[in-house]
């Protein structure tokens, strides 16, 4: 029966769970089970209707950063990834080992840290393969797109 005072049922609930944890998760276990579907198609429709909200929980429990802080660092660089400057939807990208954040980077390079294992003598033997065998790398478009995206973002 429904408490005519929410705070009341609330204390009574914590404390019954406090004071019997493996029966409470074992409730919590049956109660998924029984209604899996109905649980997953609340959640699922929360992040729809809540996407914004939900990445901002998460930047702030993985990460410790706010949606704001991360916002307004892609506002900072033009909406350019950190790495390569292309314009694209970019990501958090963050120190496996030590779970700290790095910087706004795009999904493409995020991937290609990923890959290197993030091991910068890796990736130095993979920038001289590229050098020695031919790549599409160009200086002066390099230096230049650095130039354009400097002069952007007022650095």
């Amino acid at each position: 029966m429904p408490y005519a005072d929410p705070e009341t049922g609330n204390k009574r609930k914590k404390a019954r769970r406090a004071g019997n944890p493996e029966a409470a998760r074992a409730r919590d276990k049956a109660y998924y089970i029984k209604n899996r579907e109905k649980i997953i198609a609340r959640a699922n429709a929360f992040q729809a209707n809540n996407m914004d909200r939900v990445r901002d929980m998460r930047l702030r429990r993985e990460l410790g950063i706010t949606g704001e802080f991360f916002n307004s660092l892609i506002a900072h660089q033009g909406g350019r990834c950190s790495i390569c400057w292309r314009k694209a939807k970019l990501v958090a990208d963050h120190n496996h080992e030590t779970g700290e954040f790095r910087g706004a980077i795009c999904s493409g390079c995020n991937s290609g840290l990923g890959y290197f294992d993030e091991h910068l003598l890796t990736m130095i033997g993979a920038m001289r393969y590229l050098i020695e065998r031919g790549s599409k790398h160009d200086d002066e478009a390099i230096k230049s797109k650095r130039r354009s995206w400097h002069s952007e973002t007022k650095l």
